[in-house]
């Protein structure tokens, strides 16, 4: 459970942070543009209803022209010669800042949207059949009274939760996501969630 917690609150909580400090593209990359287009994933409309959903949520709210407003507006000193400098560089600093963190936002709200697909056909024809065939494994070694093993069953229990936990870090993950790195992380999640299955209550 605390793994579960680590990778949906506090690494997103951290990534949100740290990750305006640097440089971020408001664009997203053209290698995920192709990707989800060679999927047949109509990326006009993607960018429709995210772009609805990011204008309905944040910023007729207010929300985000509240945040850019206060982490980019007046700063205290700036009326005084000296500490002019200082004040318009923690003002452009923190400016960058925000505008970073609703980039972030924005790109993860885009990927959950163009990704949906992929995620729902990955979880029946990867993860599903690698489950199912997990509990056969380890029907099967029940029924051979191979001895139980906690040690191994605590590492795979534990990689299993690891790679789902990435699967919901995924949308705000500070690299593009090329078919390549998909293709692999789908691999990755389906081999520990049949280690998992086929170990759950016997040895290895």
């Amino acid at each position: 459970m605390s793994h579960m917690v680590f990778w949906l609150v506090f690494l997103p909580i951290l990534t949100i942070i740290f990750l305006p400090l640097m440089k971020i593209a408001a664009d997203i990359d053209p290698v995920e543009l192709r990707m989800v287009t060679s999927a047949g994933v109509d990326v006009q409309e993607v960018a429709e209803k995210v772009n609805a959903r990011f204008s309905n949520w944040f910023i007729r709210t207010g929300v985000m022209p509240a945040s850019e407003s206060f982490f980019g507006g007046y700063v205290p000193g700036t009326d005084q010669q000296e500490g002019m400098g200082m004040a318009t560089n923690m003002r452009t600093f923190a400016a960058d800042w925000v505008r970073g963190m609703w980039i972030i936002v924005y790109r993860a709200m885009w990927r959950l949207q163009a990704l949906s697909g992929i995620y729902i056909a990955a979880l029946f024809a990867i993860c599903l059949p690698a489950f199912i065939d997990g509990l056969a494994v380890r029907a099967r070694k029940r029924y051979q009274f191979e001895n139980y093993n906690p040690v191994f069953f605590y590492f795979s229990y534990h990689s299993a939760v690891l790679v789902l936990g990435i699967l919901f870090y995924l949308p705000i993950v500070p690299v593009a996501l090329s078919p390549l790195v998909v293709i692999l992380f789908l691999g990755l999640l389906g081999t520990a969630i049949w280690w998992a299955a086929a170990n759950l209550q016997t040895g290895s």
